[in-house]
């Protein structure tokens, strides 16, 4: 019988947590390119920040930046610091704190559901995390999100551990770490955690009362050293950059950036209610696969009915603290006008832990036949679409190659098997199956895919189209780029801050035009005529001549949309 034997020791799970989750973040970590527009905010702000010296204000090319605290760019700066320099672009060392940042997420997971589970359950959670789609692809990337990621499961951990009576004699240290993951959390991300913990919390003891139980697990959290520990980690650059910039970081970054997304799906990312519930199937794959099965073992758990041949380790108020973790929080999200994927990974620990223990339900007594049946379809369709999509933007995009049809063949031969295994309950197969179909389709696709996707690469190719003609990019102080069509920030990381963006390019005025200036036009842009005319116009009255640098075609995929950049130079003319 295919089941899942008892865990090995606790060195040996953690060793292969580390390698299995490192699989998962490493491949393509310095060869794909910096994604837009976030991730190249993030890492320019942070060169910017390491060339200045300046560790309070945040800025991004020409302008302050405030959107997000300060500690995911101290991160960036240190790994900056330790591997490169300002005036290098190696993007992977602004990944480095992700990568970690994963690695610490999945090993508090394991962590966290020692609670629950024995080291087989922990480690199946914890497991099942680091496989994820968005997990992997936040823990690739120079962003938040990683981080908060791992915050959340420290926190929550910790009061997942208050909540069991017989560790009382630890409640100093878990109250510890709670405060300090608290403060990391602020530092990152501002207010997002702390909001996640108050509605879980307020739910969670209204849940318990009504069955019975009493809240003074809570008073362990009223701890003195703490919350000053809590404060310290996040209170002093709160303070300096509230004088420093008279308030303006607090007004930008709540009425600029947190209102707006409350109140109105900003930069065209609205959705309607449903969109997380739809979307966790794709974003949570290969896991999700017993999502539906997590749910019911959740929702019965809490309740007392999973029935007496069902029973885990799992109890009713642990299984209580989960779902409030997660339900009125996913309310929120799905009520909020602005949808972006990643609102949800601070919730999908909680989800890995149920989903934990439906597999060790299904494993002892092969239950939750209907859900897990319907959640094995679903991971098979789903992971034929991603084979299928990867396949043809490679096609697409990149090189047609042979390999990557034979790899998309073997993935879904994989995942078929997984299906099969899925549908009979074989746990332990269907688990070693979607470890290696998460594996085996993101490493090639990180490490090789991305990478060859030459069409979506605009902005490095047009650094290196301008470093094959000998013209040193601004950043190695070259001349000024004026480029008013594409304005991507992944522009800015590449080529430096001397760069004109939008209006600023065509602005004569403050910035006066010199015939060494680089242009970059979008010849796909409605106003490219009439400015190459223009151009053309200027350059006689100097008695110059345009001369082309090369051509850059390709798909600006952060819009949708096709470009055709022509980089050109004004220069004396040569006799023909």
């Amino acid at each position: 019988m295919d089941t899942i034997k008892p865990a090995y020791r606790h060195s040996f799970m953690i060793l292969a947590l580390v390698i299995i989750t490192l699989i998962g973040s490493l491949p393509g970590l310095s060869s794909v390119q910096v994604i837009d527009r976030d991730e190249a905010r993030y890492a320019q702000a942070s060169v910017q920040m390491e060339a200045s010296g300046d560790y309070v204000n945040i800025r991004f090319h020409d302008r302050e930046r405030h959107k997000k605290p300060a500690g995911i760019y101290w991160l960036q700066t240190l790994s900056l610091k330790a591997f490169s320099n300002a005036n290098s672009r190696n993007i992977w060392v602004h990944r480095l704190p992700s990568v970690l940042a994963g690695l610490i997420a999945v090993l508090g997971l394991y962590w966290a559901g020692l609670t629950l589970y024995d080291r087989r359950g922990a480690f199946i959670a914890a497991l099942l995390l680091s496989i994820s789609l968005l997990f992997i692809f936040e823990s690739h990337i120079a962003k938040t999100d990683a981080a908060l990621c791992a915050a959340s499961v420290w926190v929550m951990g910790a009061i997942l551990r208050l909540r069991q009576s017989r560790l009382y004699e630890h409640h100093g240290r878990y109250s510890l770490i709670f405060w300090a993951a608290l403060g990391c959390a602020v530092i990152i991300k501002g207010p997002i955690l702390p909001a996640i913990i108050i509605v879980s919390l307020v739910s969670v003891v209204i849940w318990d009362k009504l069955k019975g139980q009493s809240a003074n697990w809570l008073w362990p959290l009223i701890n003195p050293l703490g919350i000053i520990l809590c404060g310290l980690i996040f209170l002093p650059w709160y303070i300096m950059i509230f004088k420093l910039t008279d308030g303006a970081f607090f007004g930008a970054a709540i009425g600029g950036d947190l209102t707006p997304k409350l109140t109105g799906g900003q930069e065209k990312h609205g959705g309607l209610p449903g969109y997380y519930t739809v979307t966790i199937f794709a974003t949570f794959w290969p896991a999700a696969l017993f999502l539906l099965s997590a749910i019911a073992y959740g929702i019965k758990t809490a309740r007392g009915t999973l029935g007496e041949g069902l029973q885990t380790q799992t109890t009713p108020p642990d299984a209580r603290w989960l779902l409030a973790w997660i339900i009125p929080f996913w309310i929120i999200l799905e009520i909020i006008p602005t949808k972006l994927t990643h609102y949800a990974l601070p919730l999908f620990p909680a989800f890995a832990l149920l989903m934990a223990g439906a597999i060790l339900a299904i494993d002892d007594h092969s239950g939750f036949k209907v859900t897990r049946r319907i959640g094995a379809l679903i991971f098979f369709i789903i992971t034929t679409a991603l084979v299928f999509g990867i396949a043809g933007a490679n096609a697409q995009y990149g090189s047609d190659t042979l390999w990557v049809y034979i790899l998309s063949i073997i993935i879904i031969a994989i995942a078929l098997f997984t299906f099969t295994c899925a549908f009979k309950g074989k746990m332990k197969t269907t688990l070693i199956g979607l470890v290696l179909t998460a594996l085996g389709l993101s490493a090639p696709t990180y490490s090789l895919i991305m990478p060859s996707l030459s069409e979506l690469r605009i902005a490095p190719r047009i650094s290196e189209t301008l470093t094959a003609q000998n013209i040193a990019l601004p950043r190695q102080g070259g001349p000024l780029i004026r480029s008013p069509h594409f304005t991507e920030p992944s522009l800015i990381y590449h080529l430096g801050e001397n760069v004109l963006l939008g209006a600023k390019a065509l602005n004569f005025t403050t910035f006066p035009l010199s015939a060494d200036h680089i242009w970059i036009i979008d010849k796909n842009h409605s106003q490219a005529k009439a400015q190459l005319i223009s151009l053309d116009n200027i350059a006689q009255k100097n008695s110059l001549c345009i001369k082309q640098h090369g051509t850059i075609k390709g798909l600006n995929y952060s819009k949708g949309d096709a470009v055709d950049l022509q980089l050109l130079s004004m220069s004396a003319c040569t006799a023909q």
